[in-house]
């Protein structure tokens, strides 16, 4: 196993650990940018990855809450029995 395979696997288990669950597939590209950018510092990369992280958690809270919620399921027309879809129209409009 190679090098980067045994850090990438550290870095998954520490995130892991610190319930940072974003940061094992978010630390890769933010790294690489990061790499390529001539005015990065190490601060910057941790900002970035923090932010990442941050950004991930608003969006599966978001879609836990929209879960919980209890929002009835898109209802079409082409669900609803063609005698039905007058009524569905007319309770509509």
């Amino acid at each position: 196993m190679s090098n980067a395979n045994l850090q990438h696997e550290r870095i998954t288990a520490l995130a892991t650990e610190l319930r940072l669950l974003a940061v094992p597939d978010l630390y890769g590209p933010i790294a690489q940018t990061a790499a390529t950018r001539k005015d990065a510092s190490y601060a910057d990369f941790l900002e970035d990855i923090l932010r990442s992280e941050r950004d991930a958690r608003h969006v599966r809270s978001r879609e836990m809450f929209t879960r919980m919620a209890g929002f009835p399921s898109l209802k079409t027309l082409a669900r609803l029995s063609p005698g039905r879809w007058f009524e569905a129209i007319t309770a509509a409009g």
